[in-house]
């Protein structure tokens, strides 16, 4: 007792102070997604963007492992409860309007029932206090290659995740999806022949009475697709191809330009259709070293940014959420759980909406 009592001692005389843990908890830090490319106009250096813009060039590509799936749509809840923030994702995402959570809001926006209550201070009819309480994001997603980036350049060559603005979105649709069955749809995403999008990201408006308008009103409206076919490149940097196959990559795209001219005579049209077919054999073969390769060095856009099926443990508290408030609580202020001993289900499978279907989201 007297020996481990003197080494105790020992270790107290020659203790520092200042190696207290509690004094040196490293600092919190917010998480970032390694994969997620962001080109935010108020992050850029003054010294590469003179006039505040975020400039970059990117390719936006199919996805590899599924190529219906290139546009990957995301939704999900926030919550908050006694043990603090939470998400979960919807089933919205997946375009079924049957999701429980969905279905819980609907039951609480399209009420009659004027009646105010009093909850933390406020009062609310049963449709504010749904609409106060579900937030719901949502966000489509689409797989890059940046082409370049003086901002980030950490991400050049690679492949990354990002989300879509609906300003681009509605160009790839207007041009991959055209409306008008005169128009020829666009491979705007194609490994070989696709095109760069030009980057030119500004930010919102200088309003002193409201400065969050700088970062919430950013807009991409001067974002353009360039018109020359840009094969994808290496991840360092250098290109995939080499001459003679990016001269045939550029040789087909203007035949085949050609052979879609309405204006091109009808000798023209032939001998580009079959320049065209003269090299369909080589393209095939870069096609798919070009799919073997982004396969090899991508995310998968689904896995990474589309739905996924929340843990039981993790449905049990959002229906515990859920059913607090319909009973019109704060489920952040309620004393004891009402966690269901018993989870309901949360269907696998998308179903056909039960009404409603005109809502915006």
């Amino acid at each position: 007792m007297a020996e481990n009592q003197k080494t105790f001692v020992d270790e107290l005389m020659d203790f520092n102070p200042q190696d207290v843990a509690a004094f040196n908890e490293p600092e919190q830090k917010s998480y970032t997604d390694p994969d997620l490319y962001k080109t935010n106009p108020l992050k850029v250096d003054p010294k590469i963007s003179k006039d505040g813009h975020y400039h970059s060039k990117v390719r936006i590509i199919y996805n590899p492992f599924d190529k219906t799936q290139s546009i990957v749509r995301s939704a999900a809840y926030a919550m908050f409860d006694q043990d603090g923030f939470f998400m979960v994702d919807s089933k919205l995402s997946l375009n079924d309007r049957n999701c429980p959570i969905f279905k819980a809001w609907k039951a609480l926006h399209f009420s009659t029932d004027e009646t105010k209550y009093d909850i933390d201070g406020k009062t609310y009819t049963k449709k504010e206090w749904g609409d106060h309480m579900y937030d719901k994001s949502e966000a489509q997603y689409c797989l890059v290659q940046v082409m370049e980036d003086e901002n980030q350049p950490e991400f050049v060559g690679r492949f990354v995740g990002m989300k879509l603005p609906k300003a681009i979105y509605d160009v790839l649709q207007a041009k991959m999806h055209p409306q008008d069955p005169s128009k020829a749809p666009q491979d705007l995403m194609n490994y070989l022949f696709g095109p760069i999008l030009e980057m030119d990201v500004t930010p919102g408006p200088d309003d002193p009475e409201h400065p969050e308008r700088k970062q919430r009103e950013i807009k991409y409206t001067l974002c353009a697709f360039e018109s020359d076919p840009t094969p994808i490149m290496a991840v360092d940097g250098t290109p995939l191809f080499n001459e003679d196959e990016m001269d045939q990559i550029a040789e087909y795209a203007e035949n085949k330009k050609k052979a879609t001219d309405p204006k091109a005579s009808a000798k023209k049209k032939e001998e580009a259709i079959k320049a065209c077919q003269a090299l369909v054999e080589p393209l095939k073969k870069m096609m798919a070293r070009a799919i073997d390769y982004v396969k090899e060095n991508a995310i998968d856009l689904v896995k990474s940014y589309g739905y996924h099926e929340p843990e039981p443990e993790l449905w049990a508290r959002a229906q515990a959420w859920m059913k607090t408030v319909a009973e019109m609580k704060d489920p952040a202020n309620v004393t004891g759980s009402s966690t269901p001993d018993t989870p309901t289900e949360n269907p696998e499978t998308p179903q056909e909406s039960d009404g409603n279907a005109d809502l915006p989201f």
